[in-house]
């Protein structure tokens, strides 16, 4: 399974993949077409994605896996950020990214509960 955690702000969005063929590749990418072919790039069937809800900019996100029919968890912040307590805490894009994806790979059950939208 490829889990991709993206940490979405108004720029660039930072994401991780993890997967087990590649241990872990971080990319960035905007909330145009071509970011979002970028993100396209590194999505196969069996992916998931987890982010964290930014409003507007999440929204975006949101809609574009929809249309692609990708599963999907958007997080509250606070359950993000509770979650990712737990996980040593250097606050930047890069890292919030790679936690997320690290939430995916050892707590998605608790996740599925827990998140705010998710794909059907």
């Amino acid at each position: 399974m490829n889990i991709i955690g993206i940490d979405v702000s108004q720029g660039k969005n930072h994401a991780t993949l993890i997967s087990k063929e590649v241990e872990k590749v971080t990319f960035k990418f905007e909330h145009n077409k071509s970011g979002f072919q970028i993100l396209n790039s590194y999505i196969k069937s069996d992916t998931v994605i987890i982010f964290e809800t930014t409003g507007v900019y999440s929204a975006q996100l949101t809609a574009y896996l929809k249309s692609k029919k990708v599963r999907f968890y958007e997080l509250n912040l606070l359950e993000a950020k509770l979650r990712m307590a737990s996980l040593r805490r250097n606050k930047t894009d890069k890292n919030d990214s790679f936690k997320l994806a690290l939430l995916g790979a050892t707590q998605l059950s608790e996740i599925k509960n827990h998140c705010n939208k998710q794909s059907t």
